[in-house]
């Protein structure tokens, strides 16, 4: 899994590939990523898991 990227009008990924703890803001330091591509402004929903 990855990030969508945006460079000089060109699509891409900024790929991730593994499991990682972050927050919903992952990938806003990128300089080609768009704020709607963000995980943030993408979410659904959020499933906490408790016991």
């Amino acid at each position: 899994w990855g990030i969508k990227t945006t460079n000089w009008f060109k699509d891409g990924r900024y790929i991730i590939g593994k499991s990682i703890i972050s927050t919903l803001n992952l990938g806003e330091e990128l300089d080609n990523v768009q704020e709607n591509s963000l995980l943030i402004n993408r979410i659904k929903s959020i499933n906490i898991l408790t016991q």
